[in-house]
């Protein structure tokens, strides 16, 4: 992506749909009540995505009804993203850049937001 003008869509798009079918927080099935570790490799992918190179794009990031709870996004670079319906609670989202993007509906308890960049962000209906 970082090389490839042409191959930069692809690989955005392939990291989203990632994002997307991948839950952020393992189950747990042996009836432990504690919190289940987050996934490493959702959060890398989430990394990637946020610090991709700042490129004209044809369509914007789409994690809508992405479940990132406790993932961090504090510091990445993801204006215009669809977060609708996306379930971010106890996620780090300081400093983020996440300017006219789509977080209605999302779910945002316990979801650190200072320093972030939420100019003309949709957040109807959004729950904190």
């Amino acid at each position: 992506m970082a090389e490839s003008d042409h191959e930069h869509h692809t690989v955005v798009e392939v990291l989203a749909a990632f994002i997307r079918q991948h839950p952020a927080l393992r189950g747990s099935d042996d009836g432990d009540e504690r919190e289940p570790p987050a996934r490493h490799d959702v959060q890398a992918a989430l990394t990637v995505l946020g610090r991709r190179p700042r490129r004209t794009e044809r369509n914007l990031p789409d994690l809508s009804k992405s479940d990132l709870r406790g993932m961090r996004l504090d510091e990445l670079h993801l204006p215009g993203v669809d977060l609708w319906y996306s379930d971010l609670r106890g996620a780090v989202l300081s400093g983020a850049t996440i300017t006219d993007a789509n977080l209605s509906w999302a779910r945002l308890e316990g979801a650190q937001l200072s320093w972030a960049q939420l100019q003309g962000t949709g957040l109807y209906g959004a729950a904190a």
